[in-house]
Parts: structure tokens; sequence; C-alpha cells
């Protein structure tokens, strides 16, 4: 019985640190990813609600939404912002953030992100640039040609930890964020924020869950061992 219950503990241990794994592994996948947001994934033991006096564990995963580094990039279409807020973007979901600033122009001179979702101005609509002399101000308001195009939305929330992140640089709001709009966001142009991933950090959890899992696993062979050879003294003894 013990032996079961040490196998148990084992396995459950050894299945807790997948997750945090996974977390780490994307998030060196993303160091160079500019906006790209840094994730961990903590444990809570809780009352198990199904069993009465059992706990159980619960994962949940973590966002760091610190600025990352700033990068000078010369391109009047690289926006970051300086302290908090998100710039706001139009996908095919709707209305989303992203800290990711590598804009750019389609077709239609329309500033959009690589990926062609919208940036949005403050009146929430895409913003149009018919010109070629391009100038973003500290403000976010964007001159074409010395005529004014449009000013970027940049929003803030209240509890930035209940976004959901709907791919590597953007996040939707699920109602309970509590969005604002951010009036005096600092942005500069020609300047792309870049991930806030600590590299070398992540290389030392990973090298360390791996071990941890390492250990688990031979536990649990060892464990394994045990049970056979008891099983199979029982069986010469019967």
């Amino acid at each position: 019985m013990a032996e079961g219950l040490g196998l148990y503990t084992m396995v459950n241990a050894s299945t807790r640190l997948t997750p945090r794994l996974d977390a780490v592994s994307h998030n060196i996948a993303n160091v160079q990813t500019p906006g790209f947001k840094s994730e961990r994934v903590f444990h809570s033991l809780l009352k198990s609600l199904e069993r009465p006096g059992k706990f159980e564990y619960t994962s949940k995963n973590y966002i760091n939404h610190a600025q990352g580094p700033v990068e000078n990039t010369g391109n009047p279409l690289d926006l970051s912002i300086e302290g908090e807020g998100f710039f706001a973007i139009r996908g095919a979901a709707g209305e989303v953030y992203t800290r990711k600033g590598s804009f750019t122009l389609n077709a239609k001179n329309q500033i959009v992100t690589q990926a062609g979702e919208f940036l949005l101005g403050q009146s929430g609509m895409p913003i149009t640039v018919n010109g070629r002399d391009i100038e973003v101000s500290n403000n976010g308001e964007i001159r074409v040609d010395g005529a004014v195009a449009g000013r970027v939305k940049v929003v803030g929330f209240a509890t930035p930890q209940d976004l959901v992140r709907n791919g590597n640089c953007v996040f939707s709001d699920p109602g309970t964020a509590g969005l604002f709009p951010v009036r005096n966001a600092e942005i500069k142009s020609g300047h792309l924020e870049l991930s806030n991933v600590q590299a070398l950090k992540e290389m030392i959890d990973m090298v360390d869950l791996q071990r941890s899992m390492e250990v688990y696993q031979k536990v649990i062979l060892t464990i394994g061992d045990q049970d056979r050879m008891a099983a199979s003294r029982v069986g010469k003894l019967s």
C-alpha cells in the first residue's frame, strides 16, 4: 500500500512538472519575438471537492506583462509604448490588444500588424495613411505629409492578469480585466519593444526542471522494480 502511495505521489509530482517545462520551453522559443511576454505556471494545493478530506493540485498560468527592452529601428511604423498600456488592434475576432508594435501598411494604405490586423485609432477605426512622410508623435498622433491622419488608440487594464493570450503577442479581454483608455501614453516611433524573456534565467529553470523530471522518473522505475520483486517473492512462497 505504501509503495502504491509512493508511486502515485511520484507520478503526480512528475505530471505537475510538464506544464512548467512547456511554459519555459515556450518562453525560450520566443526570446527573439518582439512584444512577447513570458509566462509561468504556479501550483496550489486545494481541498478536493469530490474526495472529502483529500487535497489536489491546481495550476494557474501567470503572464509577466512587464515592459521588455526597447530597440531603435528607425522605422516610423515601429511603435513602442513607454510604461503600461496596449495597442488596440482589430482582427477576425474583433478588438484585441498587443505590445508588439511592428506595424506596416496594407494594399489600402491602412496601418496593420504583420498578420494583417488593423491598428485602431481613438475613433475605433483603422488608420489610413495617404502620403509619404509619416511622423508619429509621443502622444500617438500620426501626421502624413504634415496633415493629421489619426491618433493611436492605447488602452490599459486594471487587472491585466485576466487577459487571455490569443497568440504569442495578442491578448483578448474576457470582460473582467477592467478596460480603460490611456490618454497620456508615451509612444516612441522608430522603436520596437522586444521580448521580456530573460534567456539565462529560462535556461537555468529548464535545466532544473529536466533534472527534477529525471529524478522522478528514476524513482518511479525503482518503485516499479520493487513491486515486481515483491510480487515474484510472494509467488515463490505460495
